[in-house]
């Protein structure tokens, strides 16, 4: 039985009280924990019944947790409350997925319960049990900046949460105050959202850095079916979860729920449990107990994500900080976007202000498996735990192993690996020179390369590069290049002549705007350099590795060239570059040839190997197709119905978008509303998100990419 909590007891007074009077709590235990979590926030979503059933023993408990030096954050629903209040006024409450469909009328019956009686009622039943609280909506402060559901066009006045401003939040805390969140927030122009309060939960947990979210509900937690019976499940880790939602073994109102447990440890909150609210302790039985009685969703490795932004015991800068000191200390050959980020999980990452972003740019088409993946994380750890280099002066088995599997995926007899796909290409031309000179005889061996192409910085990739811009203002360059137009098989034909050594092309030309190369030109290359006896080269250092739904970019068209460039997502953050070869033209490097004291180095060939078997063991090939599909068609879509757009073209999950209008505009806006993408040219935008990427996140993207094109359309677009 519970006791009433009044303002005169101490902290482990009211625990051990606690204790005496549970019989699912120990003094012992509770004080464990009450240290461990003593400083930490602890975000608590009320909903449901709970509201209803145990909503003063629920408050008396957020209040000891507050006295044992917890920091609780409330945040509540009311959709029962709704639900009676739109019956009485005539109204048939409707629900997809869990989510309530709200429209205008609705959302003003939502607003006045929410905001009013619920949020009145909580605030009311903390300071009853001796508490101090302040009940506020996510409409006070901007504090919930929300945009429209995907799903907007069937749910109405639906919204999710965009970011989440804390400042008020914060002070609250500070004072002493427990806040007390009704689940409503507000777009850029003023428009009232109901926001599911399982997601906004998460969201504010995650921009807390919480250490908990706990889902106070009217279910006992997550059930699994097994022999015809439902059996709670007290723990599941992010695969698990992601496999429950995916394959629709829960439903209904379980469905939120649990994707807000995966939005909150995916961005560093150590733990979210989903707890029945039928134990009067339940609260504090699965906080400050071993065994809780609800559903744990947690993910241990995520936990130093979160631990990483607060090295030296402090948090990460702001993002002025964080663009001051880069002014200040590096050099100034970037143009960089005015944002920084603390961590990232999947396909999402979290600016410093705590912003939620879809990465639909993936650090250049380097990020395949997004970020944080379990399993390249894994092993970097497992690889740094033994050792990190030892230089190509002694055989490296991670090396070796990485070669084998890139032989096994793409039919090439060889590898050698490097750091970047400049030096890929580097490789490449000094292998094509020597081809050059030993078998045709050339004394000075020419590279036919295309118009438009980019091949690297250093300075012999710079000269194959066929954009002048770059290469002016770096002369002499090395020489030994012809340029021609890209797609153009007869101006290559023209060009070769007896010093010929190779031909090299990217079959996607992605700086230029990304522009697949058309499959004759290809196949004519192909036989070109087959009959006059010059190598085929392709640049596949952003094509490569699964990007365009086949491992190879050249797959596409049917042909298999001497040579290939690899590099961006073949580490998957991790910087490695190879190139691939076969028959004789692998063997033409001897000792003292070539050479790279990092390339091919036993961390970097790991995160190789972890990026290689994800992609072929969860079928990520199929899903970079699908993906790039839905995500074209989309975009195709919104072409149909706004001039602004004029063209989408790629291949997978490279794609590119060709505007009437300055690209770079419409780049900020997407990024000012959470969705990250590049102006590539000046009127060409590129998308290149991981090849983990959902529908779900396609379709969100879409989203905001045409609410932006419409804006643009209307000229109404306005980016800072």
């Amino acid at each position: 039985m519970k006791t009433a909590i009044t303002k005169a007891r101490g902290s482990i007074a009211d625990l051990e009280e606690r204790a005496r009077s549970s019989v699912g709590l120990t003094l012992a235990e509770a004080l464990r924990y009450a240290t461990r979590w003593r400083g930490k926030t602890v975000v608590i979503k009320l909903g449901g019944s709970v509201l209803d059933q145990a909503s003063d023993a629920t408050l008396e408990d957020v209040v000891l947790l507050q006295r044992a030096g917890l920091k609780p954050v409330l945040v509540h629903g009311g959709g029962i409350e709704i639900s009676r209040m739109l019956d009485r006024l005539g109204h048939t409450p409707r629900f997809i997925d869990g989510l309530r469909v709200t429209d205008a009328d609705t959302m003003e019956v939502v607003e006045m319960v929410l905001a009013g009686r619920v949020n009145s009622r909580l605030v009311a039943g903390i300071e009853a049990a001796g508490g101090k609280a302040a009940g506020l909506s996510g409409k006070d402060g901007s504090l919930l900046v929300a945009r429209p559901h995907p799903s907007a066009g069937s749910l109405g006045h639906v919204g999710e949460v965009e970011r989440v401003a804390p400042d008020v939040l914060k002070a609250m805390v500070e004072g002493g105050f427990v806040p007390v969140v009704s689940s409503i927030g507000t777009d850029r122009a003023g428009t009232t959202y109901n926001l599911n309060a399982d997601d906004a939960a998460a969201a504010l947990a995650v921009t807390l850095h919480a250490e908990k979210l706990i889902l106070l509900t009217d279910v006992d937690g997550v059930l699994r079916t097994e022999g015809g019976e439902s059996r709670l499940v007290s723990e599941l880790d992010l695969p698990t979860a992601r496999a429950m939602l995916e394959s629709g073994e829960v439903a209904g109102g379980m469905i939120p729920k649990l994707k807000a447990c995966l939005t909150a440890v995916e961005g560093g909150v150590e733990s979210a449990h989903i707890v029945g609210a039928r134990d009067p302790d339940g609260l504090l039985i699965e906080l400050l107990t071993d065994r809780g009685i609800g559903t744990m969703v947690r993910s241990r490795a995520v936990r130093s994500v979160r631990n990483a932004a607060r090295s030296n015991g402090n948090q990460l800068p702001g993002i002025e900080s964080a663009i001051a000191a880069s002014e200040e200390h590096l050099f100034g050959n970037y143009a960089r976007e005015p944002v920084a980020f603390s961590h990232g999980c999947g396909t999402h990452l979290w600016g410093l202000d705590g912003t939620k972003y879809l990465d639909f740019i993936g650090g250049i088409a380097v990020s395949s498996l997004g970020h944080a993946h379990p399993s390249l994380k894994r092993a970097i750890r497992e690889q740094a735990e033994r050792y990190l280099h030892v230089s190509n002066l002694y055989h490296i088995p991670e090396q070796a192993e990485a070669a084998r599997l890139l032989k096994e995926v793409s039919g090439f007899d060889r590898a050698f690996f490097c750091n970047s796909g400049t030096e890929a290409i580097e490789a490449a031309i000094k292998l094509a020179r020597k081809w050059g000179s030993l078998r045709r005889g050339s004394a000075v061996p020419e590279i036919i390369v295309a118009e438009g192409s980019f091949h690297g910085r250093t300075l012999g990739a710079l000269a194959a590069t066929g954009v002048a811009r770059y290469r002016e203002e770096f002369e002499p360059l090395p020489s030994g290049f012809r340029f021609v137009p890209f797609n153009d098989l007869e101006a290559v034909e023209s060009a070769i002549g007896p010093d010929t050594c190779a031909i090299l092309v990217e079959p996607v030309q992605g700086e230029g705007g990304v522009i697949p190369a058309k499959r004759d030109y290809l196949t004519g290359l192909r036989e070109l350099t087959t009959r006059v006896g010059a190598l085929l080269l392709l640049d596949e250092v952003q094509t490569g590795v699964g990007r365009t739904g086949r491992w190879m970019a050249f797959e596409h068209y049917g042909i298999r060239p001497d040579v290939v460039a690899l590099a961006k997502g073949l580490g998957g953050g991790m910087p490695v570059g190879a190139l691939l070869a076969s028959g004789e033209v692998a063997e033409l490097f001897g000792p003292g040839d070539h050479g790279t004291t990092f390339g091919g180095n036993a961390l970097a060939c790991a995160a190789a190997l972890a990026v290689l078997r994800t992609i072929r063991d969860d079928d990520l090939l199929e899903r970079a197709s699908s993906m790039g599909r839905r995500l074209a068609a989309g975009i195709e879509r919104t072409a149909a119905e706004n001039p602004v757009v004029r063209d989408v073209r790629g291949l997978g999950l490279l794609l590119g978008v060709d505007l009437t209008i300055e690209a770079s505009s419409v780049s900020t806006a997407c990024r000012e509303r959470g969705l990250l993408l590049n102006a590539v040219q000046p009127r060409t935008l590129r998308l290149a998100p991981p090849l983990t990427v959902s529908a779900s996140e396609v379709d969100a993207a879409l989203l905001i990419l045409r609410e932006v094109l419409a804006e643009a359309s209307s000229g109404d677009l306005h980016a800072n």
